[in-house]
């Protein structure tokens, strides 16, 4: 394979400083980005905030092992190409750290021209990956663009039918109650494919520029007031009962107007799945680096086996409880990639016939990307 990946990150981890000042001086003859740590923890605070290719790691060093660094960069990315170096090469320890998520093992002492194949091969490894990830993500924007394309096209014909409905519906025609009931029932089937089309665009154009992206230091008060509101007619024809536990003024870095859309999917969940006369808690609480926000309902609860798939796209629980209601499936999905996007998270409490709890636990900073580490 032709060698085209001179401009790949290369990091050498190793608390050895001559080891670390030869080869960043032997790899910086044909690479232009490499750097080098004398401990895994810096190594790691690197690779999460800045793109990296590939990591020399040391098996022994003070403070994290070169076994546990491995992991923790396959877990942070699996794509790494990781490369042991160690003056303790052993066929236990070359098994460990493959196990680990490292690809190649280059014993101390080795010579420039040793380092040169080694690191030429992982770059080869590397190029390889990088092909398999463009072609994947050429693949997943084709599927993208032809789901949006599709959904535009069915918004006409949708809108045309139901105005079609709705003139049977409402104008002076001569229409038994049976047929009328038909009609009824058939506007409501159009209306549901229509949220649920109008649903899936909005993710579609949110999927490569999310939710989030004007984030300012925020008073969500007005926000979750504003969309009880908004939900003040679906609340009160199902007689729920809105009970708010929260400070007069909570802020935090957030894009309100996903804030507001997470907010909305939350409330809206909360009363549809909620029982006649039944109670909505909104509740936060404020922790020195977060704020938890809670939205607790009293209704049909969810069962144990179903919460590990209700933020996947388009799951929606389907049994007697929950035939009649009306849902796309992609609510919990854009909460939680709105959640993903504050770098928060989301718990669920569910009991079967008593509620459900959604518990919201968003940074009052929205974490900014750091720096650090050696240039050498």
């Amino acid at each position: 394979m032709e060698d085209n990946s001179k401009n790949l990150s290369i990091l050498i981890v190793d608390d050895d400083p001559a080891i670390r000042h030869v080869c960043s001086a032997i790899l910086k003859k044909n690479y232009t980005d490499v750097r080098t740590f004398d401990n895994g923890l810096d190594a790691l605070s690197y690779i999460r905030n800045n793109n990296t290719d590939i990591v020399l790691v040391d098996l022994k060093m003070p403070g994290i092992s070169g076994h546990e660094l491995i992991g923790r960069i396959a877990e942070l990315n699996k794509d790494i190409v990781i490369m042991v170096i160690t003056a303790y090469a052993s066929i236990e320890n070359a098994i460990e750290a493959m196990q680990k998520g490292a690809s190649d093992f280059l014993p101390k002492p080795f010579t420039p021209d040793e380092l040169r194949f080694a690191i030429k091969k992982a770059a080869d490894k590397r190029e390889l990956i990088l092909q398999r990830t463009r072609a994947l993500e050429e693949k997943r924007e084709m599927e993208e663009n032809y789901l949006s394309f599709v959904s535009h096209q069915l918004k006409s014909p949708l809108f045309a039918a139901q105005q079609l409905l709705y003139l049977l519906e409402e104008g002076d025609y001569k229409i038994n109650e049976d047929v009328l009931s038909i009609i009824k029932r058939a506007n409501r089937r159009i209306s549901e494919a229509a949220k649920l089309v109008n649903e899936w665009l909005l993710v579609s154009r949110f999927e490569k520029s999310g939710f989030s992206q004007d984030f300012a230091e925020t008073d969500i008060v007005p926000l979750i007031n504003s969309e009880l509101e908004r939900h003040h007619e679906q609340i009160a024809a199902k007689g729920i009962n809105v009970v708010l536990d929260i400070p007069r003024s909570v802020r935090l870095e957030t894009d309100p107007s996903a804030f507001s859309m997470m907010i909305s999917n939350l409330i809206s969940n909360a009363v549809k799945y909620n029982v006649e006369d039944g109670k909505l808690l909104i509740r936060i609480n404020e922790e020195a680096e977060s704020t938890r926000i809670e939205v607790e309902d009293t209704g049909i609860g969810i069962k144990k086996e179903y919460i590990p798939r209700l933020f996947s796209k388009f799951f929606r629980i389907r049994d007697e409880k929950t035939k009649n209601i009306e849902g796309t499936g992609l609510g919990l999905a854009i909460i939680k990639k709105i959640i993903d996007e504050h770098s928060g998270s989301i718990e669920v409490a569910s009991e079967e016939g008593k509620g459900t709890r959604f518990t919201v636990i968003l940074p009052k900073r929205h974490p900014k990307p750091a720096v650090t580490g050696e240039n050498n």
